[in-house]
């Protein structure tokens, strides 16, 4: 499990270095925040929730279902967008994931596009912090 640092989005603020519970995010001398030993990451997306600037994202491998496919977390206001990103070999089913999503009665909502011209698909899971469980 790893965390994939954008370091042209990355604003400096030290938020995810601050939050993460192994402490293995590191920001120093102004430069962006990276991380020096990503195989030592838990995966546990504090640092994602934390970072204002969406500057980070969680890789989700294919052992653990992920197909290759990215996890931001973009806050606007009380609400947490987290983007799912799924490349072309994923996105061939997007018909499930969105069933899944929405669930059997149709009751959730999910936004879901494809990129025809990427081959990829895009989630949008959209969450009031003000009513949510925070961990």
């Amino acid at each position: 499990m790893s965390v994939l640092i954008d370091a042209a989005r990355c604003v400096r603020c030290g938020a995810c270095a601050e939050i993460c519970p192994g402490n293995l995010i590191r920001v120093r001398n102004g430069a962006a925040a990276f991380l020096p030993h990503p195989e030592e990451c838990w995966g546990c997306a504090s640092c994602l929730k934390a970072c204002r600037a969406g500057a980070i994202a969680y890789y989700l491998a294919a052992d653990i279902g992920g197909r290759g496919g990215r996890m931001q977390v973009v806050q606007e206001g009380r609400f947490s967008r987290w983007i799912i990103t799924l490349p072309d070999h994923a996105a061939r089913q997007s018909g499930s994931l969105k069933r899944f999503l929405e669930g059997e009665n149709g009751e959730g909502s999910a936004d879901i596009l494809t990129a025809p011209q990427h081959k990829s698909l895009t989630v949008t899971i959209t969450v009031d912090r003000s009513d949510a469980n925070r961990y």
